[in-house]
């Protein structure tokens, strides 16, 4: 009866029923609501209530608004690995950049900046990657018809770097930030150390 109560039904909700003994007549009931992606939610009534501690107060239309804009978005994440490239002993490093989307909705229109925040050096070579600002930084971009799906880590193929100057900070600090429609944009900092094999 509960369940069918509440519009929209939340997914995953368990109701545990607590006995002094199998036969006993008294119960107390646990009951798990998860986290829902569904939010808000009302049970027969016109209004949405929310709770502050041991007391339940009518939400504002703001607060109601904020709750449908929360449902299925995307949400975006950056991973970098430093991979080996054929210009490496002339000072130079190549990275991949794989995307990955943790959201509850496949992300459109995504778009990503590389850019090169401390260390003295330019893209040399960026394959999907377009450069700009005078090879100073490098952007992705899907197409109309690509989306990227949650669950499925996309890579945007490799980055090489190549040096401006003979002598470079160690280690070099690279910033991405990607946004995508419906997500408000994110930036992620990756540490590349020159050093290391």
């Amino acid at each position: 009866q509960l369940l069918a109560r509440i519009q929209h039904p939340v997914e995953g909700i368990t109701i545990v029923p607590l006995r002094k003994s199998p036969r006993a007549q008294a119960s107390i009931y646990l009951i798990d609501v998860p986290a829902s992606v569904r939010a808000p939610h009302r049970v027969s009534e016109l209004y949405y209530f929310q709770r502050y501690n041991f007391t339940t107060m009518e939400m504002k239309h703001y607060q109601i608004a904020d709750l449908f804009g929360r449902r299925a978005v995307p949400d975006l994440t950056v991973s970098m690995a430093r991979t080996a490239g054929t210009n490496d002993p002339l000072g130079h490093f190549t990275v991949n950049v794989t995307i990955a989307n943790t959201g509850r909705a496949v992300a459109k229109f995504v778009t990503a900046i590389c850019q090169v925040v401390q260390g003295s050096f330019k893209v040399f070579e960026s394959g999907m990657w377009h450069k700009s600002e005078g090879d100073l930084s490098c952007q992705f971009q899907t197409r109309v018809d690509n989306v990227i799906y949650p669950d499925i880590p996309t890579s945007t193929g490799r980055i090489e770097f190549a040096p401006i100057e003979p002598r470079q900070p160690n280690p070099v600090l690279l910033r991405v930030s990607v946004y995508a429609e419906g997500m408000s944009g994110k930036t992620f900092n990756f540490n590349v150390d020159l050093n290391a094999a």
